[in-house]
């Protein structure tokens, strides 16, 4: 493993993960090889903004909108909070509460009904 090595494969947008998975080491130990040898490569992911279809590069590896513009054009669907029942609109598409009130109030539910079915199961 050479300083150029590691640092073609950064660029080419590999983890430290998969370099060490790539050499049989860890990916600490690929961290403190570049910490080391002053290997400051971000990696670049080239991606296809799904809005206007355009190619863009990114340092993040989960981005999928080019610019915010498109991101506020995704289309805006209507659901049901889970907990309250009320319409909401979002963009997200796994948002299930309206508000955090309502995912707390959810979650307190839970842990209620938690703590019951523990006590029936000591009896």
């Amino acid at each position: 493993m050479t300083v150029e090595e590691v640092k073609r494969l950064r660029e080419q947008g590999y983890t430290f993960a998969a370099i060490g998975k790539y050499y049989g080491i860890s990916r600490q130990a690929v961290w403190e090889f570049c910490k080391k040898n002053k290997v400051k490569v971000v990696p670049r992911f080239k991606r296809f903004c799904q809005t206007c279809a355009k190619p863009f590069i990114t340092t993040v590896h989960n981005k999928v909108f080019c610019c915010r513009e498109c991101a506020m054009k995704k289309p805006k669907t209507f659901k049901m909070c889970f907990e309250c029942n009320k319409l909401m609109i979002t963009r997200k598409e796994n948002q299930i509460y309206c508000s955090a009130k309502c995912r707390r109030r959810n979650e307190q539910k839970w842990y209620r009904w938690v703590k019951k079915e523990r006590a029936k199961d000591e009896r």
